[in-house]
C-alpha cells in the first residue's frame, strides 16, 4: 500500500522532537503577552529582535541561563527573537525557500 503521507508537513515531529524548545518560546511569547500586548511586538522594527536574540546569547555565554525577569531561560527568548525575524523574512522574501504545504485532501 502506497503513503500518501510522505509528501506531507510533518508538523508533529518538529513538537516531539523539540518539544521543550517550543514549549520555552510560547512562555516566552505569553510573558512578553502578558506584560506589554498580545501583537504589541508586530509594530517594533527587526533589528531590536536581533539586538535581543543577541543580548541572550551573550547572557549564555557568560553562564547565565535563566532571564533574572521572566525567569524563563535565555535561550527560549533568544529563540522566540529569532523566530519573528524568521517569520517576517519569510513573509517579505517573493522567493520560495520552503516547498509550500501540499493541500490536505
Amino acid at each position: 500500500m502506497v503513503d500518501y503521507n510522505d509528501s506531507k508537513t510533518k508538523y508533529s515531529v518538529i513538537f516531539r522532537n523539540f518539544s521543550n524548545a517550543m514549549k520555552g518560546i510560547i512562555a516566552v511569547h505569553l510573558y512578553g503577552a502578558q506584560k506589554y500586548s498580545e501583537d504589541g511586538y508586530k509594530d517594533l522594527p527587526d533589528e531590536q529582535f536581533l539586538d535581543a536574540a543577541y543580548r541572550h546569547l551573550e547572557d549564555i555565554a557568560k553562564g547565565n541561563l535563566r532571564d533574572i525577569e521572566s525567569q524563563e531561560h535565555h535561550i527560549s527568548h533568544a529563540l522566540w527573537n529569532i523566530a519573528v525575524l524568521a517569520e517576517r523574512i519569510a513573509k517579505r522574501d517573493t522567493r520560495q525557500f520552503y516547498p509550500a504545504p501540499p493541500d490536505d485532501e
